[in-house]
């Protein structure tokens, strides 16, 4: 009995350590050594165009391609994500698997050269000032978010994506410029531009007149600013000069007035009203100057720099002191003035050739052409010649009327001079006795004036 209950306990504990074994194994599985997982870096999908010194990664470690482009990890047996990249190329990876029954696995694989195509360009130019054209250095120049800064030779470099951009100049003491430039990609664009000083200026401006108004303007007449230059005023608009900050000597003159003169001082950004007043020339007495046979005048205008005068007088009979007044001249392409036979009318002009072109009520209107020169006043007095009578009419008995002068003294005489007042204002009619009434008048007048001359002298 004994014997068979030890044989039946043997048997038990023989199960009961199969058991326990299995157990374990199932617990604890088995792991394979180490194996290594290898290959190559190469271009592409060539595999002979090795690449040396790629950066490889897998399972946390970093190994460097060596000339053959070749690379290797020691590693379990496992699936692992190899990556690798290279200067020139786009990074690459692969999946590699390293069996448990196999000692290596190789996972070579390629990587794509990185894309050629050019997607900047680069604008390029040279900044430089307005007025003068030199370089301006250490300026701003800023565009689709890049500034760049200009060198000693004022050239500058932007690379941007390919479009199109508005540079923007900035630099102390000039105002800001712009400039429009577009770039194509892989390419350069040359785009120089300048930028203007910031102005200082101000202005002068104002109106030529007489008798304390400038309602009552003086037209035309020749303004100048000393050490600027010189305009025309023609009386629809003010004379303006933009010039910089300080004092300046303005002077007026036209026809048959004496020239006007004044100081103005001009600050920056502010406009000044500078007008000028002009009179009328006065002989002693208070009677207007030229109102006798001859005209008293100081010898003529002076020119202004770069500028040359036409200037002259009209008259009639061959006899430079027999004036014709009023009388209207017009020099062509310039403006006209009225001639009143007090002083010689004048024109200020650039030297060039003009038509003079003069008319009279009661005279043939005549033109000629005169030269002006720089720096030179030159005559170009016109003389008229008076309109021929027209033929007298047939009366209606058959006989003809008797010639009749026809308002010789009325108004401002036509033979040289204002007469109305030799006749107390009046109008003389016609018929032999106003003729011989207007011969003694002009006699005395005559006389009048060469003994008024003697008494001045």
């Amino acid at each position: 009995m004994k014997k068979r209950r030890s044989g039946r306990n043997a048997g038990a504990r023989t199960s009961l350590a199969a058991a326990m074994a299995l157990s374990v194994l199932t617990m604890f599985p088995t792991f394979a050594e180490a194996g290594d997982i290898r290959g190559v870096v190469y271009a592409g999908t060539d595999s002979s165009a090795r690449i040396s010194g790629a950066t490889v990664k897998a399972n946390g470690s970093t190994v460097t391609t060596d000339s053959a482009g070749a690379w290797r990890f020691t590693v379990p047996a496992g699936t692992y994500t190899v990556t690798a990249s290279a200067a020139g190329y786009e990074a690459g990876s692969t999946q590699c698997t390293l069996p448990s029954d196999l000692p290596e696995k190789w996972c070579s694989f390629g990587l794509e050269p990185a894309s050629t195509v050019p997607t900047t360009g680069t604008i390029t130019g040279l900044l430089t000032d307005a007025d003068s054209g030199a370089a301006i250095s250490g300026a701003s120049i800023s565009a689709g978010g890049a500034t760049a800064y200009t060198s000693g030779d004022g050239r500058f470099a932007l690379t941007l994506a390919a479009g199109t951009y508005t540079l923007v100049g900035t630099a102390a003491g000039y105002d800001t410029g712009t400039k429009n430039c577009s770039v194509a990609a892989g390419s350069s664009s040359t785009c120089s531009f300048s930028l203007a000083r910031t102005s200082t200026k101000g202005s002068l401006q104002g109106v030529v007149y007489q008798n304390g108004s400038t309602s009552d303007l003086v037209a035309p007449a020749t303004v100048s600013v000393s050490g600027v230059g010189s305009v025309l005023y023609g009386g629809s608009a003010m004379w303006i000069f933009s010039v910089e900050p300080g004092t300046y000597g303005v002077t007026a003159s036209a026809s048959g007035y004496n020239s006007g003169f004044r100081t103005c001082q001009v600050r920056t950004g502010a406009a000044t009203d500078c007008s000028v007043e002009l009179t009328r020339p006065q002989q002693s007495g208070g009677e207007d100057a030229g109102s006798g046979e001859e005209n008293d005048w100081d010898g003529g205008s002076v020119p202004l720099p770069g500028t040359g005068v036409l200037q002259g007088v009209v008259y009639r009979n061959g006899n430079r002191a027999d004036t014709v007044a009023p009388a209207t001249v017009v020099l062509n392409g310039v403006g006209s003035t009225v001639y009143r036979g007090l002083v010689p009318w004048a024109f200020t002009v650039q030297a060039g050739t003009y038509i003079v072109e003069v008319s009279a009520q009661g005279y043939v209107a005549v033109s000629r052409t005169c030269v002006a020169e720089a720096g030179e006043t030159r005559d170009c007095s016109v003389e008229l010649t008076a309109q021929e009578a027209s033929e007298p009419e047939e009366q209606a008995d058959g006989g003809s009327s008797a010639e009749q002068p026809s308002g010789a003294l009325s108004g401002e005489g036509q033979r040289g001079g204002d007469m109305s007042s030799l006749a107390g204002g009046c109008s003389v009619a016609g018929g032999a006795s106003e003729w011989a009434l207007w011969g003694w008048l002009s006699a005395a007048a005559v006389l009048s004036g060469r003994k008024r001359r003697r008494l001045r002298r």
